[in-house]
């Protein structure tokens, strides 16, 4: 009788990115910004395309949802500007 023992090799992994491993600290730390849409809003009875803004927490994968007015750059930092308000200052050190 043959004996066969399945050998599964361990999946190689790469270096992970320090904020990807940073402990302590609190959500939203280390944030990631990207825009989709544009989805068709009503605004009293005026039909207007909006966009949203997508934050997510670069360490626990958390999502945070802005809508954004346009696609400029005064209206990618109104989105920021509320998201701080919200969840705080993200860390401005993570490429030194």
């Amino acid at each position: 009788m043959l004996n066969w023992e399945a050998h599964v090799p361990e999946p190689l992994k790469g270096d992970n990115p320090t904020y990807r491993l940073a402990h302590h600290y609190r959500p939203f730390t280390f944030v990631g910004l990207d825009y989709f849409g544009p989805f068709c809003m009503t605004v009293g009875r005026q039909h207007r395309k909006r966009y949203l803004a997508l934050f997510t927490c670069l360490t626990t994968r958390a999502v945070h949802l802005e809508i954004a007015g346009d696609l400029s750059a005064v209206s990618a930092v109104l989105a920021l500007r509320r998201m701080i308000s919200r969840r705080g200052y993200p860390r401005r050190d993570i490429f030194r």
